[in-house]
């Protein structure tokens, strides 16, 4: 219970403390994505295409692993980290050449890939939907706090970046707690909170 607390009062901390800029050790590698860009497709998304007056070329595609997609008459199509926007004209551009004045439709039918994950000594682990701006605060309320034999001074994110390699960042949420918020950074899809 003091534990759950401590995380109402930290993410109190956090709205009060929006407005201030907290200095970090590599705001490149830590920075979340900014709560107005844009929407990029994510491994695991399900996408729905359609081709207007083409009812035989309308599909739900799943983003796979890889980061491609199949689809008629392209073959494999890389969308992971593009926008729906991108896609469409890539599609567009692909499919005039078979269907003259193709008017193509990109939609998310379903969003899979826009998760964080919370695994270790929390009340509920799991993986949870971003819907917007996250930070670490955040998703540990998700689930449900840490337990009473945490570490939460040593808890980790763990991120994938862009080349496939991993990093981990430290996040001590007992400075949290007390204040000092320049930790509560912004998660991104795909990221792993660690509590030990």
């Amino acid at each position: 219970m003091r534990f759950n607390a401590l995380i109402l009062c930290a993410m109190l901390f956090c709205c009060a403390a929006c407005g201030s800029t907290g200095t970090l050790s590599n705001p490149q590698d830590l920075a979340g994505p900014a709560a107005t860009a844009p929407f990029t497709i994510n491994y695991g998304d399900v996408l729905e295409i359609t081709v207007w007056g083409n009812d035989e070329l309308a599909r739900k595609v799943m983003v796979r692993a890889d980061g491609n997609i199949s689809y008629p008459f392209m073959g494999d199509m890389r969308v992971a980290g593009k926008s729906m926007d991108q896609v469409k004209r890539e599609l567009t551009r692909q499919l005039v050449e078979y269907i003259p004045n193709a008017q193509v439709t990109v939609s998310l039918y379903e969003s899979r890939g826009n998760m964080v994950y919370v695994v270790g000594k929390v009340q509920r682990p799991g993986m949870f939907p971003i819907y917007g701006p996250l930070t670490p605060v955040q998703a540990l309320a998700l689930a449900g706090g840490v337990t009473p034999f945490a570490s939460a001074s040593n808890i980790y994110i763990v991120r994938t970046m862009a080349d496939g390699t991993q990093k981990s960042y430290p996040f001590n949420y007992n400075k949290i707690a007390s204040g000092n918020t320049e930790q509560n950074i912004l998660l991104q899809p795909g990221d792993t909170v660690v509590v030990p």
